[in-house]
């Protein structure tokens, strides 16, 4: 099937701009016959990119906000396209089910990188005694690519200058005229067309102060973060100083004074936070006013209540390691990280990976698989005597603990937990066939047939045979994620060539012809991308060769004589194995895949070695070439 086009280029992305319109990609011919809604399926398909509307005879692929969350760079795609065929469909000569891989396409797309807009501070606090001069001009640094402007509210905030580009400063200040003993408040924006940036702007203005009648407070403005639902910063303090008694009060519910009065000296007072869980997310901002007397000295606190979002897995769901099983975690914060903490209990052992994890541009990411897979491991090759079913590998349960901490503090901000996230090695199967095998196979009568199934949990006890001879192989029931048949089919019955049978264990089912018996019988026996072991049967010449490595060491004797000594032989053996007969495409793509396994067991002159395949090629279609035979190559992994 050919798909056009082949490649797209996307043009170059710059991030947080309008995303590129969705190219459409042709299926030429279409899939036929036309596959129920969801059988067409992309894979390989990254974060960044989009498909969808998947027909038959297209689909649409397009650039997603996750760009923005990618580092800048050249980034390539190769996306695959699948039909998966419910009912059986002919291909070659013949019937088959599963999977039909249609076409690749690939995608290339440039990312860069924007400067968003910044302020160097979002909140500017002035304070004036009625009497004295008008305080300082307060500098804004601003970084932008574009051109911005400034606006304000309040006729009392002055803006010397209201436009700029690029990286530039603007000034805040206020004109006190006509101004009584209060606390004024206004927002100045800053706005580059992309985005907006806001500085709270406070102006306090009091009675001036005595030598002998005094109240002084430092700071002027506390700054608070909170991450939704997390956990409430702990309290700050200033520090105050005053000639007599004076009291604190302040107009929002969510300030904590605990301490609201108090008498002459220098004292230091906590600023805490109360009933802080109901606050939208944004700017919010409260007023502490100390008052001596006609003296009134105010306290300006900020508070910033962020979005923790987390894209996260699920609790008692299985996942495959080699998936992106991505935990994502977003906050605007800019002073915090991510803590991932990885547990779990696995064959009586307890593993604990911490991880902690940079924020870029208020998001941060990690995909969790890479640790399971190491823990869970080679198995060792059981059950292939007699028909057998029984699980593999137990799944791994994960407890995962997602927290957000202050960089500098390491307060714990945010705090999110997971229990139980079952993991298995592979990719999530299209349905519950975890075998590289295909579902229709060729085999002699005295061949050992091996598949693997998805449970979902469902208790089995029971391989059925069914077709030229029909029989039923029980077991103690088992309840297991994962499950392995194994079936001699010299117990089947006296089976002949040409006969069929099928296979099946909880409604999965595998169909097998008889052929005829080759020159010889070998059998391949390999831990696939799941982790689980597969069989597959090769029936032409065999060549089992010795290779002998001998050491030896030379010394000299005398002037003129030399002696060699033997001082080790080492014996390496190595197989070479004609497949037979390979009945369909299908077959020769399941010994592709048994060629990248590194755990792999070869039965032949009935004797079990473990083996290193030494085959570096395999032609898998060649068009002038009608024998579908090959050769392969073997290392025996132990030298004697």
């Amino acid at each position: 099937m050919i798909i056009s086009p082949s490649v797209i280029n996307f043009p170059s992305y710059k991030k947080y701009t309008a995303l590129s319109p969705g190219v459409l990609v042709n299926f030429s011919p279409p899939f036929q016959p036309a596959p129920p809604a969801g059988n067409v399926l992309a894979f390989g398909v990254p974060s960044y990119l989009t498909v969808y509307d998947i027909t038959a005879n297209n689909c649409k692929v397009r650039l997603n906000s996750d760009a923005n969350s990618v580092p800048p760079g050249d980034y390539w795609a190769k996306i695959t396209i699948f039909q998966y065929q419910n009912t059986p469909y002919f291909s070659f000569g013949e019937f088959n089910y599963g999977n039909v891989v249609s076409g690749e396409f690939t995608v290339n797309i440039t990312i860069t990188d924007t400067f968003l807009l910044t302020v160097s501070q979002e909140s500017a606090s002035f304070n004036w005694e009625i009497g004295t001069v008008n305080p300082v001009n307060k500098s804004i640094f601003v970084t932008s690519e574009n051109t911005w402007n400034v606006t304000k509210t309040a006729a009392w905030v002055l803006l010397p200058t209201t436009s700029g580009s690029n990286t530039g400063t603007f000034q805040i200040g206020v004109d006190t005229t006509g101004l009584t003993v209060g606390i004024y408040n206004d927002i100045v924006t800053v706005n580059d067309g992309v985005d907006t940036k806001t500085i709270a702007v406070s102006l306090t203005v009091t009675e001036p102060s005595t030598g002998s009648i005094f109240l002084y407070i430092n700071p002027l403005l506390l700054d608070f973060g909170y991450s939704l639902g997390g956990t409430q910063p702990p309290q700050k303090t200033i520090e105050l100083n005053a000639s007599g008694a004076w009291t604190a009060a302040s107009n929002q519910p969510w300030i904590n004074l605990t301490i609201a009065a108090g008498g002459s000296g220098a004292s230091i007072i906590p600023i805490a936070l109360q009933n802080i869980s109901g606050l939208a997310i944004g700017e919010h901002f409260a007023n502490v006013t100390f008052t001596l007397g006609n003296i009134n000295k105010t306290l300006t606190v900020k508070l910033t209540v962020y979005e923790f979002v987390t894209d996260i897995l699920t609790s008692g769901e299985l996942y495959f390691c080699d998936d992106e099983n991505m935990i994502k975690v977003s906050s605007g914060r800019l002073d915090t990280f991510m803590q991932l903490e990885i547990s779990s209990l696995y064959k009586s052992l307890s593993y604990y990976f911490p991880f902690s994890i940079p924020y870029f541009n208020g998001t941060t990411q990690k995909r969790i698989g890479s640790a399971p897979k190491k823990l869970i491991g080679d198995q060792s090759l059981v059950g292939f005597a007699q028909a057998s079913l029984f699980s593999p590998y137990p799944t791994i349960n994960l407890n995962i603990a997602i927290s957000e901490l202050e960089l500098f503090t390491k307060n714990l901000v945010q705090t999110q937990s997971i229990n139980n996230v079952k993991f298995v090695k592979g990719i999530k199967p299209l349905d519950n066939w975890i075998s590289d095998a295909p579902r229709k196979i060729y085999a002699t009568k005295t061949a050992v047939i091996y598949f693997s199934i998805i449970t979902n949990g469902i208790e089995a006890s029971q391989i059925n045979v069914a077709g030229a001879i029909a029989k039923t192989f029980n077991f103690t029931p088992i309840t297991s994620d994962l499950l392995t048949a194994v079936i001699p089919l010299a117990e089947v019955g006296a089976l002949a060539v040409g006969d069929t049978i099928s296979i099946e264990v909880l409604e999965n089912t595998l169909e097998v012809t008889i052929k005829d018996e080759g020159k010889d019988s070998s059998i391949i026996y390999w831990a696939n991308k799941w982790g689980v072991w597969d069989s597959v049967e090769l029936t032409g010449r065999v060549i089992i060769n010795d290779s002998y490595d001998r050491k030896t060491s030379t010394v000299r004797k005398t002037e003129l004589q030399t002696e060699t000594k033997l001082i080790d032989v080492t014996k390496a053996i190595d197989y070479k194995i004609n497949t037979g007969w390979i009945h369909t495409d299908a077959e020769v793509i399941t010994i592709s895949e048994m060629l990248e396994s590194k755990n792999m067991y070869l039965k032949t002159q009935n004797q079990l070695v473990k083996v290193n395949p030494t085959t570096n090629k395999l032609v898998l279609f060649d068009t002038d070439n009608d024998r579908r035979e090959y050769t392969l190559t073997f290392d025996n992994v132990i030298e004697l």
